[in-house]
């Protein structure tokens, strides 16, 4: 059975970790050790990150099996929803100029309510009051930078399973 190298912090993923496979490629595992199939259909993915390496990377890894978009900010992305693009996730960072992602989230949830529930939102580091509050609030999916890509395959699949 494969080790375990990193757990997931995430409360809705408890018991689901990494572990290297035997040509030495992480891939998800649940508490019982057993492979996480990835999602079994093509999504629609949006990116939102204002690090421009970070999304070209999270963006390599993604368009392997998925469609993405990217946009550099809220406004970006606000934008393209209210043009009529519809996405199955939303990876969205939460510190971003000009429209961040709490205002993005909010924007979205009062006009487009139905794509509220395929957020993730993403950061390094929640120091503000009101970044947390927004957690609290809310409750969106999150996850802490940095974080393994192999992740976001764990995160797709959830956020499918809302989609219709």
């Amino acid at each position: 059975m494969a080790q375990a190298v990193q757990a997931c912090t995430m409360d809705a993923w408890v018991g689901v970790g990494l572990s290297l496979d035997r040509d030495k490629r992480l891939q998800l595992v649940s508490s019982d050790g057993a492979p996480v199939a990835r999602a079994s259909r093509r999504a629609r993915i949006l990116i939102v990150e204002d690090d421009e390496l970070l999304m070209r990377a999270l963006r390599r890894s993604i368009s392997q099996v998925h469609d993405v978009t990217s946009a550099v900010d809220g406004q970006a992305a606000l934008e393209l929803i209210e043009a009529g693009a519809r996405f199955d996730v939303v990876f969205c960072d939460i510190m971003m100029p000009r429209l961040d992602g709490i205002e993005l989230y909010e924007a979205v949830r009062d006009r487009f309510p139905e794509l509220s529930s395929r957020f993730v939102m993403m950061s390094g580091a929640i120091h503000t009051e009101r970044a947390q509050e927004f957690l609290k609030r809310e409750k969106p999916a999150f996850v802490e930078k940095p974080f393994y890509v192999e992740i976001l395959d764990l995160l797709i699949n959830e956020r499918l399973r809302v989609v219709p």
